[in-house]
Parts: C-alpha cells; sequence; structure tokens
C-alpha cells in the first residue's frame, strides 16, 4: 500500500529548505524591515486639557443663548404643521405679508400669522443649532478623551515590556510573572486575540 504525500506540507517543506539553502533568499527576509508601529501622540496637558472643556462650556453656552432669544409663541405647536417643510412655510410667510393669501379664519390677522409662523421656524432652527453643537462637543470631548487613554495605554505596554526583562519574570512562580500573565491576559481580552 503506497503513502499518499500531503502537498501542502511538501511545498511547505521544500519553501522552507529552499530558503535554508540559498543564503541570498535568507539574507533578504533578513533585511526586510518590520513595519514600525504607529506612533502615540504626545500626553495632553493640563492648559490642553481645560481649553477643551473651556471650549465645550462657551459652544454649549452659545448655542442655548440662541435658542434662548428664540422663544416659542404662547400656545403655539412646536412642530411643523403636517405635510409642510421649513420651505414650504416660508413661502407662506412671504405670501401673507404681501397679501397674496389670507387665513382661513377671517377674524385671524394675517401678518400677525405670519409673525408667529415665523417665531415656530426661528425657534425650530435654533434648537438644530443646539443639538448640532451638542454632538460637536460630543466628538471634541471624545477625542480628547481618546488621546488620553492612547497615552495611558502606551505606558503599560512599555510598563510590561520593562517587566519582562527583569530576571524574576523567568521564574513562573514569582510575583513578577504572575503580574506579566495577568497583563497578557488583559491584553488578549481587548485585542481579541494572540499578543507578543
Amino acid at each position: 500500500m503506497t503513502k499518499t504525500r500531503n502537498r501542502k506540507t511538501t511545498k511547505t517543506t521544500r519553501a522552507k529548505d529552499a530558503r535554508t539553502k540559498n543564503p541570498r533568499t535568507k539574507a533578504a527576509h533578513a533585511g526586510t524591515p518590520r513595519a514600525e508601529a504607529p506612533r502615540v501622540k504626545a500626553a495632553q496637558t493640563t492648559e490642553e486639557r481645560l481649553q477643551v472643556i473651556n471650549e465645550l462650556n462657551r459652544r454649549i453656552a452659545a448655542a442655548v443663548e440662541r435658542l434662548r432669544n428664540a422663544p416659542l409663541p404662547e400656545g403655539l405647536d412646536p412642530f411643523l404643521p403636517p405635510n409642510e417643510t421649513v420651505k414650504s412655510e416660508w413661502r407662506t410667510i412671504r405670501r401673507l405679508r404681501d397679501g397674496t393669501i389670507r387665513p382661513t379664519d377671517p377674524a385671524i390677522d394675517p401678518l400677525e400669522l405670519a409673525g408667529r409662523k415665523e417665531a415656530r421656524l426661528r425657534y425650530l432652527e435654533a434648537a438644530g443649532a443646539l443639538r448640532d453643537e451638542l454632538m460637536a462637543c460630543h466628538t471634541l470631548l471624545q477625542g480628547s478623551l481618546d488621546r488620553d487613554e492612547e497615552t495611558m495605554l502606551a505606558a503599560s505596554i512599555e510598563t510590561l515590556r520593562q517587566a519582562k526583562e527583569l530576571p524574576e519574570a523567568k521564574d513562573p512562580g514569582s510575583d513578577v510573572a504572575w503580574s506579566i500573565r495577568r497583563m497578557n491576559r488583559a491584553r488578549r481580552g481587548i485585542a481579541g486575540g494572540r499578543v507578543r
């Protein structure tokens, strides 16, 4: 009975033998530079953190003040009428003011109705600006937090690297080795795979 060779294993073995026998191939692989790890940004200073906080406070306060200066008229629904858009409401306001159209109820002053409709649009515009500012501030704050987290992670990895070089790290029963194993398990959990 003849044995069937595993083609995949044979090809892999031949490739390894070729690299071992051919010094040029071996030298080429040895000289190939490794990809550099992404550079970590410099840690934030206290002054930079305060600048972020002050910018957040300034932008939110300005947006809230804009909303406060565009009050919604009493008794007016803050939402647009059904099947109406901002553009169509502005068109209705212009037509009410130039007399092209009049309210269904003759007792309602067209200019007063136009003013109430405009006040609602100003209110909705200010509310939308406040929402946009809150989203922008969230992005700004998250960027600052991510930078701090990146800096702390880099410092932890450097501490782990230095710990691995200690003589106690070679003793499986030492406290240093135990701490290294815990840190490696935590890194594997974060990275979702094998870490060095």
